[in-house]
């Protein structure tokens, strides 16, 4: 928890991670991920508050985020979670949500989605997929609701990354 600006030291496995993410207030909120060294790897959230999301970093094992720079004019909860944690869902089975979220698929066998988006709003959800060496993203979803339709995920998806500003729900498939 804090409040306002700063350079914050993490630790983390060497693989993935989800950052967690909740702001109140109504100013812009921003989150980048550097190395150890303080090298910039990568933009991670740039929104206004309220906010509340997880995004996936270091899927890449190539990168390796060693502190975290927050913007800030208000008050923030960041956690860092370890992705080979988080359990993935059950397949065939449903996922369900109301903002931005991160889901794994690696070893779930899922082929493809039934996206829902149950309100007027956009939905988009992009597929990590191939190896944590050199894995690729691809948009899978990029609709605005309401609308319910079948999707196919790329051979070998690892995590699935949602931007949303309503319900949804994602059924997954083999």
């Amino acid at each position: 928890d804090g409040v306002g600006d700063g350079l914050f030291p993490i630790t983390k496995n060497p693989f993935s991670a989800i950052l967690r993410v909740n702001v109140n207030g109504s100013e812009s909120f921003r989150v980048w991920s550097h190395d150890r060294d303080g090298k910039l790897l990568k933009l991670l959230v740039s929104e206004v508050a309220p906010y509340h999301g997880s995004r996936f970093f270091d899927i890449v094992s190539s990168q390796y985020t060693g502190q975290l720079k927050i913007e800030s004019k208000g008050a923030w909860t960041v956690e860092v979670l370890d992705g080979l944690l988080i359990v993935p869902p059950l397949v065939p089975g449903n996922y369900v949500g109301d903002s931005e979220d991160v889901i794994p698929l690696e070893g779930t066998g899922a082929t493809k989605i039934r996206a829902n988006m149950k309100q007027r709003g956009t939905l988009t959800v992009r597929a990590l997929y191939g190896d944590k060496f050199s894995a690729k993203s691809e948009t899978v979803v990029s609709e605005s609701g309401p609308f319910v339709s079948d999707y196919p995920l790329p051979k070998g998806t690892l995590w699935l990354e949602v931007e949303a500003n309503g319900p949804w729900e994602l059924a997954f498939s083999k």
